[in-house]
């Protein structure tokens, strides 16, 4: 009978891991081609993991939420937590009555909010000044 140790659950989760942080690196290059070219994937390979890492702190568990979360890094800023840029996120990952999920929600959802704003701020101006010129 086969048994599992402790030792090789941890390499089994080590390399699930690993294989996850790979598919992701993918990701994060087909989705953010400009801003991956950048960098080497020495580079770019700790800020994955780092994201997932941080993704996991926060209780998200789901890959489609971990890659959501790593996108925000790629989004707002790599640190966009606490970010000073970004610091709205804060509040809504320290909400204790959201569920995780809930919270990646809430951010991309405020940031819908903002650049449909700024959208119809610059479909304003633009508007104005063409109106201007006749």
């Amino acid at each position: 009978m086969l048994k599992l140790r402790k030792e090789h659950l941890e390499a089994f989760e080590a390399q699930a891991i690993s294989l996850f942080a790979n598919r992701v690196l993918a990701h994060v290059k087909a989705v953010w081609p400009e801003e991956s070219a950048e960098f080497e994937d020495s580079v770019l390979r700790p800020v994955v993991n780092t994201a997932i890492h941080r993704a996991g702190m926060l209780g998200l568990s789901s890959e489609y939420d971990i890659v959501r979360f790593v996108d925000l890094c790629f989004i707002l800023a790599a640190d966009f937590e606490t970010n000073p840029l970004s610091m709205w996120t804060r509040a809504i990952l320290i909400d204790k009555t959201l569920a995780p999920t809930a919270k990646v929600d809430r951010i991309y959802q405020r940031m819908q909010d903002e650049f449909t704003l700024i959208e119809k701020r610059r479909g304003g101006r633009t508007v104005a000044a063409a109106s201007v010129g006749t």
